[in-house]
C-alpha cells in the first residue's frame, strides 16, 4: 500500500512525502521539519511537527479469509466459509456439510444425523469443534459417530474437510476430519446484528391441520423458528459474539416397503426375474418432530500483538418425538401370482402392527472451550482446553403410552415370546387365513382376507370362503407392549498443546511437537421391559384382547393418500397405557 502525506501549516512551505508499505507490515516514519516561509510575524526558521500516525484497515471477507487458510494449511485441506451458503432455516450442521464434495450425509427424518468421509461410515469420521471432540451420545448405542441432529451450527464461520489424517489427529479420523470454526468478533470491524423468523411445514400437502402425535394430543403442522446472531468488536483487541435460537421441524414421513421374491419356493407358480412374486409389503406411517433450543457465546482478546486469548460457552437443548407405525401384510408362500394379482397361501396369511413405535428423546449439551495462541517470528504456540457434558434421556411409560406393540420372538434372551398385535399366523389372534394382494409397482392397492367358515385349520385354498375385516379392530388382538427407557451421560474433558518452528530454506519445512490428552466418561442403561396383554379375563390370546378398546381412529379403513395403501384402524398406545 503506498500513502501519500501533505502537510500546510499557515505560513509555512507545504511538504508532500510519499510512504511504500508492505501488506501486512507497519511502517514508523519520523515528520519532517519544514522550513518557514519568512513573514514579518516569523522569527525561527524551522519548526518540528507532532507525530502523524496514518493508518489503514481492510476487513476481509470469510470467503478471502477461508482461502487463506486453506493455502496455509499443513495438508490437503478445504476450507469453505459458512456465508458462502447463505442464510439457511435450519441450523443443523449437516445443512452445509452436505452441499460440500466427497462428504456423505445420511438423512434420518427428520433432518440429517450421521456423515462420512472418502465412502467410510460415520464411526470413523471425526467432527471437531475449533479443534476439540463435542460430548455426544446416544442411550440407544454406544458407537462413535456423531449425532449432528442435536447441535447447532448457527455459530459456525468456517468449515475445515482434511480427508488425509495428520499425526495430531485421533484414531477416529481414518476417514477424515471435520473441523467447524467457530465466528470470531476481531474478523469484523463493526457491529453485526442478524435474525431471521419463519414457519416450516410438513411440505408434501402443507396441510393447517393438527398432526396427532403420540400422546393423543394435535401439533400444530406449522412450526415456528428464529435466530439472532449478534457480533460486537469492542476494539481492535477484543470482542465477542452470541447465538441464540430455535430449530423445530414436523415431518410427516411415509415408506412403501414391498418384498419381492424369484426362485423355486417361493410361489405355487414360477417366479422369475420378469415375473417376481410379492410375498408380503409393509407401509411405514412415522409423524416426526426435531426441536432444539440453543445459547451460543464466544469472546476473542488479544492483550498483545502476539497472543491471542478465546473462550466458547454452549448449550443445545434437542428434543425429538416419533410415531412410528409399521403395518405388514403376508401372503406366506403364494399359491399363485401375476404382474397385478398374488393369491396368497392357505392358512399362511397375516396382517400385524409389526412395531407401533412411539417414544420421546431428549438430548442436553452442556460445553466450554479455551484457546491459547501466540504466534511470532517463525515460532507458534498453542493451548487448548475443553469439557462438555450429554446427557441423554429416552422415556415412554413415563409421558404416558408404551413403547412399542411389537415384542418378537424371544428378542432378548431370557424373554418369554409374545405373539404380535394383529391377526393371522403367529399373531395374538392366530385365524387361518388367506390373503391376495392386488398390487402396482408402489404397493398394495387392495388386500383380501378370508378364511374358514368353521374358523379351523386348513390346507385347502377351497376352503377359505369366509371373508375377514382384516383391517377393523374388533378382529385385531393385542399381543403385549414393550418399553424401552434410556438413560446416558457422557463426559469429555479434552486437552491440546503444541510449539511449532518454521524454517525459511529453499523448501520451507516446519516442527511441531504437541501432546493430545482426552478422558472420555461414559454411563448407559437401556431396559427392555415387556408385558403381556390379558384382558378382563385375564387370559392371553382370547377374545375380549381385540384392540378396539384402544382404537383412535376412524370406524371404517381408509387409504394412504400418497401410495394407496388399505391402511387399518389406528390404535393408541397411551389408552392402551391407561388400561
Amino acid at each position: 500500500m503506498t500513502t501519500r502525506r501533505a502537510f500546510r501549516v499557515a505560513g509555512l512551505i507545504a511538504l508532500a512525502i510519499s510512504t511504500t508499505v508492505p501488506g501486512g507490515e507497519a511502517q514508523e516514519r519520523p515528520q519532517p521539519t519544514v522550513p518557514y516561509e519568512k513573514t514579518s510575524e516569523t522569527t525561527a526558521d524551522t519548526v518540528n511537527l507532532d507525530p502523524l500516525v496514518v493508518e489503514a484497515r481492510r476487513e476481509a471477507s470469510q470467503v478471502e479469509s477461508a482461502v487463506d487458510a486453506q493455502i496455509a494449511a499443513p495438508n490437503v485441506t478445504s476450507v469453505v466459509a459458512a456465508e458462502e451458503f447463505g442464510p439457511f432455516n435450519d441450523t443443523n450442521p449437516g445443512e452445509i456439510l452436505k452441499f460440500l464434495p466427497g462428504i456423505d450425509i445420511l438423512p434420518v427424518a427428520p433432518g440429517f444425523n450421521r456423515f462420512g468421509l472418502r465412502g467410510i461410515g460415520p464411526e470413523s469420521t471425526e467432527l471437531l469443534f475449533d479443534g476439540l471432540p463435542l460430548a455426544n451420545m446416544h442411550g440407544e448405542r454406544t458407537s462413535r459417530r456423531f449425532d449432528v441432529s442435536v447441535v447447532s451450527a448457527a455459530d459456525i464461520a468456517f468449515v475445515e474437510v482434511r480427508k488425509l489424517p495428520l499425526p495430531s489427529d485421533s484414531a477416529n479420523s481414518i476417514g477424515g476430519t471435520i473441523n467447524l470454526i467457530r465466528r470470531s468478533a476481531l474478523d469484523q470491524d463493526r457491529r453485526s446484528i442478524t435474525y431471521q423468523f419463519g414457519l416450516r411445514a410438513d411440505a408434501h400437502d402443507l396441510a393447517t391441520g393438527p398432526l396427532m402425535e403420540p400422546g393423543g394430543r394435535g401439533m400444530t403442522r406449522w412450526r415456528p423458528n428464529w435466530r439472532l446472531v449478534w457480533t460486537e468488536p469492542v476494539n481492535r483487541d477484543f470482542g465477542f459474539s452470541v447465538a441464540l435460537g430455535q430449530d423445530d421441524l414436523l415431518l410427516q414421513m411415509r415408506v412403501s416397503d414391498p418384498a419381492w421374491g424369484v426362485g423355486d419356493g417361493t410361489s405355487g407358480s414360477p417366479a422369475t426375474l420378469s415375473n417376481p412374486v410379492l410375498t408380503s409389503a409393509s407401509l411405514l406411517d412415522s409423524p416426526a418432530q426435531q426441536k432444539k433450543t440453543y445459547v451460543l457465546a464466544n469472546m476473542d482478546w488479544r492483550p498483545c500483538p502476539d497472543l491471542l486469548l478465546s473462550a466458547a460457552v454452549g448449550f443445545h437443548d434437542s428434543r425429538q418425538r416419533d410415531s412410528q407405525s409399521v403395518y405388514t401384510w403376508s401372503a406366506g408362500v403364494p399359491r399363485e401370482h401375476g404382474p397385478a394379482v398374488t393369491l396368497g397361501g392357505p392358512d399362511q396369511g397375516s396382517f400385524s402392527y409389526n412395531n407401533a413405535s412411539w417414544r420421546e428423546a431428549t438430548s442436553r449439551t452442556t460445553s466450554a472451550q479455551f484457546d491459547a495462541k501466540w504466534k511470532k517470528d517463525a515460532w507458534e504456540l498453542s493451548a487448548k482446553a475443553g469439557w462438555s457434558r450429554l446427557a441423554f434421556q429416552f422415556s415412554d411409560t413415563g409421558n404416558g403410552y408404551f413403547n412399542s406393540t411389537f415384542i418378537g420372538p424371544a428378542p432378548v434372551p431370557g424373554l418369554i415370546s409374545i405373539p404380535s398385535t394383529g391377526v393371522g399366523s403367529g399373531t395374538a389372534n392366530p385365524l387361518p387365513l388367506a390373503i391376495d394382494f392386488r398390487q402396482s409397482y408402489w404397493g398394495l392397492t387392495q388386500i383380501d382376507a378370508a378364511t374358514t367358515p368353521s374358523g379351523r385349520h386348513s390346507m385347502n385354498p377351497g376352503d377359505y370362503t369366509e371373508p375377514v375385516a382384516w383391517w377393523s379392530n374388533d378382529v385385531v388382538r393385542i399381543g403385549g407392549v414393550r418399553s424401552r427407557p434410556a438413560r446416558a451421560e457422557e463426559i469429555l474433558t479434552s486437552f491440546k498443546v503444541y510449539a511449532k518452528r518454521r524454517f525459511p530454506l529453499a523448501t520451507p519445512i516446519s516442527v511441531q511437537l504437541g501432546l493430545d490428552w482426552n478422558e472420555r466418561y461414559r454411563n448407559r442403561r437401556w431396559d427392555y421391559l415387556t408385558w403381556r396383554y390379558v384382558g378382563a379375563d385375564g387370559t392371553p390370546d382370547s377374545p375380549d384382547d381385540n384392540a378396539a378398546a384402544i382404537g383412535s381412529g376412524p370406524g371404517t379403513a381408509g387409504f394412504d393418500g400418497l401410495y394407496g395403501y388399505p391402511e387399518p384402524e389406528s390404535i393408541s398406545l397411551s389408552r392402551l397405557r391407561r388400561r
